[in-house]
């Protein structure tokens, strides 16, 4: 980087430092900064020297911009994951800049924007750009997978936006060109997104189809797709009042959940059928369903927990000049958070890793790309038989896996953990097992939790191991 540049040290014409953006202070002299990468070298041009940034850009070549957007947007992946999305708006200005007027490099641009709308809340800005896009790609024959994919992108924005018929119309518009194209796998999504607003709209009996037809179409072999549509079918027929058939569904989408690793779907969906069969009067068919929601649940909170304690330890080791045990957990995290299907916390694992290596043996994108070292389910799977407390006499508690400030989960997992405890404790004295009492206890661990989250850092229950 050029350090005469009169943007090097003070802030940019667009509002932000070249530090902030690149992650901070100290990333400029640990970071990519120091990297040979030409990408590297361009990107911190562009970033640091606004006033120089027209002339770079028209001396870039189609490869080279290439080059620079794939390094910008791991960057901004990472600036998402951390929360700065003021730095990734930024970028995403930038990123524009270098696609110019390149319809395929605007489109990556373009949907990584659309992106950072959602997750600022921007729903309808979201939903417009997403329009805009779809009309320029529907009917560009060169690229007919972009206009069968931004179908059902679109569609998707317009059901969360409640204008489901709109969306259904789309969805069938998508499995219509998938079939087309002879993409089994993709049709079959488009027709289970149609079936899932088919539900929503009260045509139980149209959705049912659908689901058997997603399935037919290619569906079926694909362990994701045939949970998702066993769970859907499951819900429909639970709606017509069919529970036998529900019940069954609901457990092949529990089986399905658990060979994904989708704790926090398998658990849920346990919950479901341990809570109907309390319903029926069958507590010795409830109370192992809820063990297992519960079991699966611990293991999913204590997994969390300790991937956020191997991130803080390992920007504690970095921060102190200690790259060796910064990169072991650093490591652990990356591990622990792929296990859990956490792609943020493993964002910003790989980023940290990409830090330590001073950019020199791969660019960021590589980084953030890297395999998931082994040993993270093993150490996941300690979780479930701990328990959930708030003292240190039950259980002793122990601060990587309370969770506390950022690291709480969306409130409506409380109370939705407390009555699953709730049900157990009642289940299992309906049976007159052991435990109860116990179960009983966690419960109110959770629900003090509940009603005060954020005391001292250490009130926050989490399952110990035992």
């Amino acid at each position: 980087m050029d350090s005469c540049c009169p943007c090097y040290n003070g802030a940019s014409e667009i509002g932000v430092s070249a530090l902030a953006l690149l992650g901070g202070p100290g990333w400029m002299d640990e970071g990519m900064a120091s990297t040979h990468d030409p990408a590297d070298r361009g990107l911190e041009a562009l970033v640091s020297c606004p006033k120089r940034r027209k002339r770079l850009l028209e001396s870039l070549q189609a490869e080279d911009r290439r080059a620079l957007l794939r390094q910008l947007q791991a960057h901004v992946e990472v600036h998402l994951a951390q929360g700065h999305r003021l730095a990734a708006r930024v970028l995403l200005g930038i990123s524009a800049e270098v696609a110019g007027d390149s319809l395929e490099l605007q489109y990556g641009v373009e949907r990584a924007r659309i992106r950072w709308l959602e997750q600022e809340g921007l729903g309808d800005d979201a939903l417009a750009a997403m329009s805009r896009l779809y009309e320029i790609h529907r009917r560009r024959r060169s690229t007919p997978e972009r206009g069968a994919e931004l179908a059902m992108e679109l569609g998707i924005l317009l059901d969360r936006s409640g204008r489901k018929k709109e969306a259904l119309k789309l969805f069938r518009n998508a499995a219509a060109r998938y079939h087309r194209m002879n993409q089994p796998y993709n049709r079959a999504a488009a027709l289970f997104n149609a079936a899932s607003v088919l539900y929503d709209l009260g045509r139980v009996g149209p959705s049912l189809r659908i689901c058997g037809e997603a399935l037919e179409q290619g569906g079926a072999g694909h362990l994701d797709m045939e949970a998702h549509i066993a769970l859907q079918m499951a819900n429909s027929h639970e709606l017509q009042g069919h529970l036998d058939q529900a019940v069954e569904f609901y457990q092949m989408a529990a089986e399905g959940y658990g060979g994904l690793k989708n704790r926090r779907q398998e658990s849920s969906i346990r919950y479901r059928l341990g809570w109907l069969a309390l319903q029926r009067g069958l507590p010795a068919e409830a109370w192992p369903q809820l063990q297992q929601a519960l079991e699966v649940r611990r293991e999913h909170d204590y997994g969390t927990g300790l991937a956020r304690y191997h991130l803080a330890r390992a920007e504690s080791y970095r921060a102190a000049g200690v790259p060796e045990a910064a990169r072991v957990h650093f490591r652990a995290c990356v591990s622990l958070a792929v296990a859990l299907g956490n792609e943020a916390l493993a964002t910003r694992a790989r980023f940290g890793l990409c830090r330590l290596a001073g950019g020199h043996l791969r660019s960021l994108p590589s980084y953030l790309k890297l395999p998931a070292p082994t040993g993270g389910e093993e150490s996941i799977h300690r979780g479930r038989k701990g328990v959930y407390c708030r003292q240190i006499g039950e259980g002793a508690s122990q601060s990587p896996w309370s969770q506390s400030g950022d690291a709480e989960p969306p409130p409506e997992d409380r109370p939705a953990l407390a009555r699953l405890l709730k049900d157990l404790a009642r289940s299992l004295r309906l049976e007159g097992l052991p435990d109860s009492e116990q179960i009983h206890r966690q419960e109110r661990a959770v629900q003090a939790w509940q009603s005060n989250p954020r005391k001292p850092r250490r009130a926050g229950p989490g399952p110990t191991s035992v």
